[in-house]
């Protein structure tokens, strides 16, 4: 399989349950068995018991020695059954293996989160260490590539995020240091940085990689820069009208939901989100949201939300426009068909930023009390910092040359509702997908819809053939959104920024009223 699965049902976190519900269960048991033991041993000690003999005497005399061996036979066999050779030593056996396994998986558990922790450490020494080097050589960078040309300077970086990309995990996850680092190097630059940091509402030095990006959007939107406070409070949204309500079979597989990410990023008709409801045998409806990834890369937020600005800001957490807009689509598309407060389940589907808006709106308990959301799908998406809860199933699909997952500096959690599919476009491909030629060497064609259509279609094989216990898990809790039967009407509406909001606006997931 040219695919690597981690996580879901078949990932380790799901052993690890599996071995706290069967030391729990054990647990059970011992209790259950020792129980028995100390009753059968009160039998056996029992006054009432061992006078039985005498009691037998008095009515007759002749019995008497039998019935005393046959009351000493029992209380015998009643203290080998409950005594420790017995079902009181089974108990101990039962606790024994019992703690055992529990302690299996704690030990496992704390193996992960050493690692984790080992690993940060390593990334914060590594950019403590390599600040002041960085800082020499990117100017160089720029002045080489202002000599060759932007073309081959962005070549370059490509070529190094795409053979190298533990780079970028160990960019993202020291950046608290590399930031901290600089504002050591020099007081100006400090008192600036915490001038930043007070904006944002956090500490200086950062604290977290969280910490430190909310400081750099907070040090750029001084300059107006990534700051969509400035000047556009509000969205619009309104219907496509050239395809309102358009009736089609319904997506099928993980393949039918890349062609979505595909049809709204590109380029033709820029700022739309789409609404598919798929009504099922039984009359009733789930819905998929679909969100675009990146359309817009200027430094300054303009009227299509979709742009750099929402990925800063939606990293960092905060509320997004893009966020409010993708709500609204739902809300107007699930009232427009009599469904609102109905409860159906709602599936969100992004690309790039958009994967990043959904798990935003996953992890909103707000928007979670409006919508009942079950499923998250994303495609290249860095969510694995994202406080998606349990009860939210996501499959998160990831090139290991794309560097835009990377950008949370965490692997994905390891738990039966969220699987990871990680592909090595370096590998040769077992399924339908292609090489993809030259784009095949290009971190930029890595993180390209298209090249994540090649791993869905590899991802729907490895479910045909279940070669894959976690995604075969997936497959049957999403067959309602992508078993590809039943008729699916699907709107998209366009999204833009507004200048200002009317009074009485609000939305659950995002700030500012959309109209």
């Amino acid at each position: 399989m040219g695919i690597d699965v981690s996580g879901g049902a078949g990932g380790v976190a799901a052993r690890l349950d599996e071995l706290d519900h069967a030391g729990g269960a054990l647990v059970r048991l011992g209790a259950g068995v020792g129980e028995v033991a100390v009753a059968v041993l009160e039998v056996a000690v029992d006054p009432s018991v061992a006078a039985a003999p005498f009691v037998v005497a008095r009515h007759d005399p002749l019995g008497t020695p039998a019935t005393a061996w046959r009351v000493a036979q029992l209380e015998l066999d009643a203290v080998r059954i409950g005594g420790p050779g017995g079902l009181g030593g089974e108990a101990v056996r039962l606790a024994g293996l019992a703690t055992t396994l529990l302690a299996v998986a704690a030990a496992y558990r704390a193996a992960d989160l050493a690692a984790a922790s080992a690993m940060k450490a390593l990334q914060d020494l590594a950019m403590e260490a390599t600040a002041g080097v960085a800082l020499l050589i990117l100017p160089l960078l720029v002045i080489d590539g202002v000599a060759e040309g932007p073309d081959a300077l962005l070549r370059r970086l490509d070529d190094l995020a795409y053979d190298h990309p533990w780079l970028v995990d160990a960019a993202a996850g020291g950046i608290d240091a590399l930031v901290t680092r600089i504002g050591a190097a020099d007081p100006a630059v400090a008192i600036v940085l915490g001038a930043a940091a007070a904006r944002a509402g956090v500490p200086w030095p950062p604290r977290s990689e969280e910490d430190a990006v909310r400081i750099l959007a907070a040090f750029a939107s001084l300059t107006g820069a990534l700051d969509e406070d400035d000047g556009w409070r509000a969205v619009e949204v309104s219907p496509v009208v050239t395809s309102p309500g358009q009736s089609v079979g319904g997506p099928s597989g993980v393949a039918g939901l890349v062609a979505g990410a595909i049809d709204l990023g590109d380029g033709t008709d820029p700022g739309r989100v789409r609404v598919i409801e798929v009504i099922q045998p039984d009359g009733t409806s789930v819905w998929i949201l679909q969100i675009p990834g990146t359309q817009e890369w200027g430094s300054r937020p303009g009227a299509n939300p979709f742009d750099l600005t929402t990925n800063v800001e939606a990293m960092t957490g905060e509320a997004t426009l893009a966020a409010t807009a993708a709500t609204t689509a739902l809300d107007r598309a699930m009232a427009a068909a009599g469904r609102a407060g109905s409860g159906d389940r709602v599936m969100i589907v992004g690309h790039s930023q958009g994967g990043i808006i959904a798990a935003s709106l996953a992890s909103d308990a707000r928007f979670r009390a409006a919508h009942h959301v079950t499923d998250v799908v994303t495609f290249g998406s860095p969510i694995g910092r994202f406080p998606i809860p349990r009860t939210v199933t996501v499959l998160s699909v990831e090139h290991a040359q794309d560097p835009v997952p990377r950008l949370d500096a965490v692997p994905n959690p390891d738990r039966p509702t969220w699987t990871t599919v990680t592909r090595d476009l370096t590998a040769p491909s077992t399924g339908r997908s292609s090489t993809g030629g030259a784009a095949s060497s290009s971190a930029l064609a890595a993180h390209s819809a298209d090249r994540y259509a090649e791993t869905a279609r590899e991802i729907d094989d490895a479910v045909a053939a279940g070669r894959s216990r976690s995604l075969s898990a997936w497959a049957r809790e999403a067959a309602p959104f992508v078993g590809g039967s039943g008729r699916a009407v699907v709107t998209d509406y366009h999204v833009r920024r507004s200048a200002a909001a009317r009074p009485g606006g609000g939305s659950p997931a995002g700030r500012g009223a959309a109209r």
